[in-house]
């Protein structure tokens, strides 16, 4: 089956839903990736919840996301 721990690296490119509304500047965005939860930084402008986002980047214990268009 697949592993139960993922590298950060493998978190790149993976979509998931905003969860809590995801801003640039601060760290109270989150989204959900399969079955946990991160928190999420914007690439670009806010993000509302219930969008869908994919990964661009991790640093450290959040995620970098975009906005699936």
């Amino acid at each position: 089956g697949p592993p139960t721990t993922l590298s950060r690296d493998s978190l790149i490119g993976l979509e998931g839903t905003v969860i809590m509304p995801v801003d640039p500047e601060t760290l109270a965005g989150k989204v959900r990736l399969g079955s946990m939860e991160w928190s999420a930084r914007s690439e670009s402008g806010s993000i509302p919840a219930g969008r869908r986002i994919i990964v661009v980047r991790s640093e450290g214990v959040h995620v970098v996301v975009k906005e699936v268009l």
